[in-house]
């Protein structure tokens, strides 16, 4: 999709709070233009034109040739749409250009300044990637200097790396490595965490129990035409091939049943990983295996 940035509003904003906003936007997008000399412009990134702030909405882009997608805040969220999973979702891909400094700069304000929060954040970036947006929000916007920050989920989010794992929240069960050198299984209902001290036994583990025999061949229909994918799964933590509800369904079991024992007596294994991880708290190798297996040729 390109690097992209995505939110969920949460809430509308009252008339009184929207007018605190439209001040701080304006402070805000004035110094990135006039400051650090990035252009910006109308939602459609016409040239000579500029931010659009109203009564409803806020509504800029880069200007010509250094414009993506639209970014836009609205006072009053409008309705659902079908490709939203919620009220409020939005996204803007801004390809890491000029503009992407105010993007995340915003998305910095509206993730830590207002109250109640009325923004969750992700992205295709990291933490280090809003370090610019962060110092840009802080010099702008001087009296939030100590409230503004990296949006949480994103510092959420980087708590964790490759090797990859799928595991289907069905199983009642997650599977994560962590920058800290470990790895993590989380029981979803109790909220506890399982904790292999290295990522190598972690990888130890998932090879070890990858593979699956079931008692009955599964066969796999889309229309007309049928895969018969067998009884066995060569790997419940990384398949592959054609899927569906029956074979979702027993690969979830399947890892049900490979980590539920690991609850069952877990001594002192029960350690919960890192709240959030800041940009620079924890080492950051050049490459990381992509899986497990990839982990494991790699140390062979």
């Amino acid at each position: 999709m390109g690097y992209t940035h995505y939110w969920a509003q949460t809430r509308d904003f009252t008339r009184d709070e929207w007018a605190q906003i439209r001040t701080d936007m304006e402070a805000l997008l004035k110094d990135v233009q006039h400051v650090q000399g990035i252009p910006l412009a109308n939602g459609m990134g016409e040239l000579g034109t500029s931010p659009e702030i109203t009564d409803k909405k806020v509504w800029f882009n880069g200007a010509g040739d250094d414009s993506h997608e639209t970014f836009c805040l609205n006072r009053v969220r409008p309705p659902k749409e079908s490709w939203q999973n919620s009220r409020g979702g939005d996204f803007c891909k801004t390809a890491r250009k000029p503009y992407d400094l105010a993007v995340t700069a915003a998305l910095c304000y509206l993730a830590t300044v207002t109250d109640p929060i009325s923004h969750s954040v992700g992205s295709d970036g990291h933490g280090r990637d809003y370090l610019d947006g962060l110092e840009e929000a802080r010099r702008a916007l001087p009296r939030y200097a100590n409230i503004l920050d990296i949006p949480m989920d994103i510092l959420r989010k980087d708590r964790w790396c490759m090797p990859w794992v799928r595991t289907y929240e069905s199983s009642g069960f997650d599977v994560k490595f962590c920058v800290d050198g470990k790895g993590y299984v989380e029981h979803i209902k109790t909220g506890d965490w399982y904790c292999f001290e290295v990522h190598l036994a972690l990888a130890q583990f998932l090879d070890k129990t990858k593979e699956v025999k079931f008692p009955r061949r599964l066969k796999v229909r889309f229309g007309h035409h049928v895969d018969d994918v067998g009884n066995v799964e060569p790997n419940i933590w990384n398949s592959y091939g054609s899927f569906d509800q029956a074979r979702h369904k027993r690969i979830a079991m399947a890892q049900a049943f490979a980590l539920a024992p690991l609850f069952d007596n877990p001594g002192d294994r029960l350690q919960s990983p890192p709240a959030y991880v800041r940009p620079g708290e924890m080492p950051e190798p050049e490459t990381r295996p992509y899986s497990f297996t990839e982990l494991l040729a790699s140390l062979s």
